[in-house]
C-alpha cells in the first residue's frame, strides 16, 4: 500500500487494522508508539514505512522525523 505524505510518496510495507474508532477516516495518530491513520472502520497501524528515496524504517522511527502526528489512546 502507499500514500503521499507533504508532497511524497510513502509506502506501508507492513500496517496491521486496530478495530476501535478514535480518529476520523484520514486523520494522523500515535497509539503504542505506531503511527496510525483512521479508517471508516478501525484504524490503520502503521508498522514498517518507507518515504521516498530512503530505505523501509520501523513505525516508531518514522515519528521522529514526524511533527504533526497527534497522540491518541
Amino acid at each position: 500500500a502507499y500514500t503521499y505524505y507533504e508532497g511524497n510518496i510513502l509506502k506501508i510495507p507492513k500496517a496491521s487494522v486496530i478495530p476501535e474508532v478514535t480518529l476520523q477516516p484520514g486523520e494522523r495518530g500515535i497509539r503504542k508508539g505506531l503511527p496510525v491513520i483512521g479508517c471508516g472502520d478501525g484504524m490503520l497501524a502503521l508498522e514498517v514505512l518507507q518515504p521516498a528515496g530512503k530505505k523501509p524504517m520501523a513505525g516508531g522511527v518514522f515519528l521522529h522525523g514526524a511533527r504533526d502526528w497527534i497522540r491518541v489512546s
